[in-house]
């Protein structure tokens, strides 16, 4: 007969506990303007696909106020964090380490900060 290899509950747990101060911790430290705005700058912003003069329809993504346009609709999730990613266009896609900044972003309500 198998067990549980924790003797308590505060090992079983402690994984899990562990796992969301890291989140919490990565969801305090992540700024438009130090985090996001660089990773837009980097990856959406090339070929003038969401720089200033970019169709409205598709966003502008030079500024906070364009950017939240785009999470205000859904659309930045939809195409950016969720499964199929369809953005960035014709570039590799981006690495975890940013979609999990973006997420993170995103799940502070995407603050002007």
């Amino acid at each position: 007969m198998d067990s549980c290899s924790y003797d308590n509950e505060e090992e079983l747990f402690a994984e899990v506990h562990n796992q969301q101060q890291n989140q919490d911790s990565t969801q305090s430290q992540v700024s438009f303007r130090q985090s996001i705005q660089p990773l837009l700058q980097a990856n959406c912003n090339f070929s003038n696909c969401h720089a200033a003069g970019a169709p409205p329809n598709q966003g502008v993504f030079t500024n906070y106020a364009g950017v939240k346009q785009k999470v205000d609709n859904g659309s930045f999730k939809r195409k950016v964090i969720d499964p199929p990613r369809e953005m960035p266009k014709n570039r590799s896609p981006l690495p975890e380490s940013d979609i999990d900044k973006l997420k993170a972003w995103l799940n502070a309500g995407a603050p002007n900060n």
